[in-house]
């Protein structure tokens, strides 16, 4: 079936998407996993290609391609999209505490970090979050759990904060 993919169509990953780049699986090659990455449900497929200039035409192969391996999808029509401002509370809690993840050295950072990447809302962040530090706990032991549970509050703590600044 092919996949109506016009310049305004929103591109996002979809939780297999997400989870094969985590996991760096040796099924997906290095340029698909790379195209895969700039697929973050905030570009539109026109500004993909615009930003890839001359190899437009190679990354639109490989944006078909991730389409149909169902690793990406046709998020909505941009005009139906909340604005980005609306969004970046939960957004860049979102990317504080995968960060913190990666930093952990937790053996099970891929499946960490897709469950935070699931989250939509603050609320749904800090939950997943608690989550994550029992995970830690259990395979790293209590003190990198706390350590952990420690910094992500901070990190909620600060994103609800500007959130209400700004009345969102």
């Amino acid at each position: 079936m092919a996949i109506d993919l016009g310049p305004e169509s929103l591109l996002s990953r979809t939780a297999e998407g997400t989870r094969k780049l985590s996991a760096r699986t040796p099924e997906l090659a290095s340029k698909l996993r790379s195209a895969l990455f700039l697929v973050s449900g905030r570009h539109t497929f026109g500004d993909l290609l615009d930003l890839a200039g001359g190899l437009a035409h190679v990354l639109e192969v490989q944006i078909r391609t991730l389409l149909d391996m169902g690793l990406i999808e046709v998020a909505r029509p941009l005009g139906d999209c909340a604005p980005v401002a609306d969004e970046l509370p939960v957004a860049g809690a979102r990317n504080q505490l995968v960060k913190r993840i990666e930093s952990s050295g937790c053996p099970e950072t891929p499946t960490l970090i897709a469950s935070i990447r699931a989250a939509n809302t603050l609320a749904e962040l800090a939950e997943r979050a608690r989550e994550v530090a029992q995970r830690v706990q259990e395979t790293m032991g209590r003190p990198e759990a706390e350590q952990f549970w420690s910094r992500a509050k901070e990190i909620l703590i600060h994103w609800r904060d500007r959130a209400a600044q700004s009345g969102r």
